[in-house]
């Protein structure tokens, strides 16, 4: 460790400092400005791009950071750690198949290497393509067993899948390696699943009592009992859940609004209406996600395996959006108003999973993307936009004459 008095010289040196920072849990800033003095006094040095581009994937600095892992790269470009790091960047911009690119390319520098197995099960998991991401997942796991993470990733693969034991077998030994409250609402869900109250009940149990602000934790038990006709007790826990979920799971709340709503309606409550409606308002993507993320659920055993069982009890997707959601993608204008273009479509993503008939956040991440030169999906924004509201037209017209000026002019 550098004492007090040590003034780094080198480009090792700096790095040194900047992990000092960087691992006591101190500003990010400082270490970005130290790995930038070591590329300074030192271009060549790998390590330093590498720790640079680490530093900036931890502010959400996206395309700087890729900019720092491609010199890294080229500095030392059969180092495979440089290329995983990157497809964890690209994965976070959503940029699945250079993700890809990146973890093969490791894996040709080192067909052992368990993180470059991980990002392709992770992409593979968001594109839904679930057998390639058991497979990659497992072969992860097969080079580093002692990772929770390729467990988990596993445990998501198994789920999708149908095979339900092998995903409770993977979140056993994520518990076992890290024993975390998120685990145990995971493994719950799948017993509940599996049709094992007792287990499922359990997990939930212990969760709660790891981390009793949970509303994901109490939202999955209520749904539990629901399940199994204990109206009373999933109403406490919705009602818990409603409460906390606000401030944790933003998915989980209106998911917990629509369970409230199906509890109230056993007891005759008049309010069940307008928290379905609620679930709604907060969220018109609800069915989607419930049909994408209860997939696994076997049919018969649940009240919302299928998102033909919830589209007939919620009214129909409407053209009004959700305030959150609109307050998000004005997040988004004020970051792509300051040049963060990266920072800001991951924005306007967040508002359409919210509200994914939301057309000016199809214009706005369109325009983004357009900035960013990603035309063809920059395209398909506005294409998108359109089909939702043809009225739209003469405005988006008017904002890509604007933006094509804005980028002739640079």
């Amino acid at each position: 460790m550098l004492g007090a008095n040590d003034q780094p010289q080198t480009g090792p040196d700096f790095i040194k400092r900047a992990e000092q920072i960087y691992s006591l849990g101190g500003s990010t800033d400082w270490a970005v400005l130290d790995a930038l003095k070591a590329v300074a006094v030192d271009p060549g040095y790998a390590e330093g791009y590498w720790r640079l581009g680490i530093y900036l994937d931890k502010m959400r600095y996206y395309t700087s950071a890729v900019a720092a892992f491609d010199q890294a790269i080229k500095a030392k470009p059969l180092d495979e750690r440089f290329y995983t790091w990157r497809a964890g960047v690209n994965e976070e911009r959503e940029n699945w198949d250079a993700a890809l690119a990146d973890a093969d390319k490791a894996i040709a520098i080192d067909a052992r290497y368990d993180n470059a197995y991980y990002w392709k099960a992770v992409v593979y998991c968001h594109k839904r393509q679930w057998a390639l991401a058991a497979a990659d997942s497992a072969k992860s796991i097969e080079f580093e067993p002692n990772d929770k993470d390729n467990w988990d990733k596993h445990h998501v693969a198994m789920k999708h899948l149908g095979k339900l034991d092998e995903s409770i077998a993977a979140l056993d030994e994520c518990i076992r390696l890290n024993p975390k409250y998120l685990y145990y609402i995971e493994r719950g869900e799948v017993h509940h699943a599996n049709g094992d109250v007792g287990k499922a009940e359990a997990d939930f149990a212990k969760a709660i009592e790891l981390e009793p602000t949970s509303g994901w934790a109490y939202c999955s038990r209520g749904h539990l009992r629901l399940d199994q006709g204990d109206t009373a007790g999933a109403l406490a826990d919705l009602n818990k859940a409603v409460q906390l979920s606000r401030l944790s799971r933003w998915d989980y709340y209106p998911f917990a609004y629509y369970l409230r709503g199906l509890a109230k309606e056993k007891v005759g409550d008049p309010t069940a209406a307008a928290d379905k409606d609620k679930a709604v308002m907060l969220w018109p993507g609800l069915p989607d996600w419930i049909r994408d993320e209860y997939d696994y659920m076997k049919p018969g055993r649940t009240l919302t395996q299928r998102t033909t069982v919830l589209k007939p009890a919620l009214p129909p997707l409407s053209e009004k959006v959700s305030p959150l959601a609109k307050q998000i993608v004005e997040a988004g204008k004020a970051l792509a108003a300051k040049g963060d273009l990266e920072q800001a479509v991951a924005t306007y993503n967040r508002a359409l999973q919210i509200a994914p008939r939301y057309a000016e956040a199809y214009v706005h991440r369109g325009l983004a993307r357009m900035r960013l030169k990603k035309t063809e999906e920059a395209e398909q924004d506005f294409a998108e936009a359109l089909q939702i509201n043809p009225g739209l037209k003469p405005t988006l017209d008017e904002e890509r004459t604007k933006a094509n000026k804005e980028i002739s002019a640079k």
